[in-house]
């Protein structure tokens, strides 16, 4: 949100990469750690039993798994050099079974005038440390940090503090030194809460409180455990919406679902649902799922947005995640 403001630029987000693939042709006395090219590359299978089954979360950055979901609130901010303002946002930390989250952070004008500002990145495994982590930040002011990250965790709360070690600008961007952010969730009145405080170094300006936020946690996801495996009641008390590609719904699916895939179910809430099968899914309750849980977590804001159905739910870990405690059953 900052950031954008200091240099008034707003720019579509950019998209979700992948990591590279691995390259077979290395040899092996050059420095390669196979865990990683292993584990990091987004394009090489988890291996079964490499997840924590329940959540969906790598064993690596279960210390992180209380981020995994979509957090909605408010903030305000302050600088030096801008007047002060307020925003509605919304965070949202996906965890693909890899070791390390994906994550998501835009801001809205209040009263529904509009985005303010977004940025993206990853949040990884520190090595085997439990309390520690690393992360990488980039956003559409033209700036991208590396960052060292804190965890401490105990019942009543869990924090986590991001500091950037090095923020790299593009030639017209403005200054940024460095940027700390610090957020904190606890338990209340039965909902998670999650408070945060930014700090900024920019634009000639040493390190000083910019951003505070209240945010709270949307219980919108459903494990495969508490669907269960019997797929014909599951289809009797949800309308379910498959967001994969058309390949990957025919070669297996939870029954009963629906194939539209995500591109296709954005664009029909962007020009008015048209599709036979999703009208018919009007004020039902809504499951939903894809490979990862990834594309569903984007596929679901249109329709919640929309008011197109009383509940919306994502399937935490996704298809992959089910089928690996619910296999299919031959015919």
């Amino acid at each position: 949100r900052s950031l954008s403001q200091l240099s008034r630029q707003i720019t579509p987000r950019t998209k979700n990469g992948h990591a590279p693939p691995p390259i077979e042709s290395r040899k092996s006395s050059q420095s390669v750690n196979p865990y990683y090219v292993q584990k990091m590359c987004s394009r090489v299978p988890t291996p079964a039993g490499a997840t924590t089954p329940a959540s969906n979360v790598h064993p690596r950055i279960q210390h992180l798994g209380h981020l995994v979901g979509t957090w909605t609130g408010s903030g305000k901010g302050k600088y030096p050099t801008i007047s002060e303002f307020e925003y509605d946002e919304e965070l949202v930390f996906t965890s693909s079974g890899k070791p390390f989250l994906h994550y998501v952070q835009t801001t809205y004008a209040k009263e529904g005038k509009g985005l303010m500002h977004t940025e993206t990145g990853y949040i990884r495994a520190a090595g085997e440390s439990t309390t520690s982590c690393e992360a990488v930040i980039c956003d559409p002011t033209g700036n991208t940090q590396t960052c060292n990250g804190e965890v401490k965790n105990s019942e009543q709360e869990q924090t986590l503090t991001l500091t950037s070690l090095n923020v790299t600008t593009t030639p017209t961007a403005k200054n940024v030194k460095q940027v700390v952010r610090r957020y904190k969730i606890t338990q209340e009145n039965g909902q998670k809460v999650l408070k945060y405080e930014l700090d900024l170094a920019a634009v000639e300006q040493e390190l000083q409180g910019h951003l505070v936020g209240q945010l709270t946690k949307l219980v919108d996801g459903i494990q495969p455990s508490e669907l269960g495996g019997n797929e014909a009641e599951i289809s009797k008390h949800y309308k379910i919406i498959d967001v994969r590609e058309a390949e990957e719904f025919q070669n297996d699916r939870i029954e009963g679902a629906v194939n539209i895939p995500m591109g296709r179910l954005i664009r029909e809430f962007a020009m008015g649902p048209k599709h036979e099968g999703l009208l018919a899914m009007k004020g039902q309750e809504i499951l939903i799922y894809c490979g990862s849980g990834f594309r569903a977590d984007v596929a679901a804001k249109p329709i919640r947005k929309a008011g197109f159905s009383p509940k919306v739910v994502n399937l935490q870990g996704g298809f992959s995640s089910y089928r690996r405690q619910f296999p299919k059953q031959p015919q």
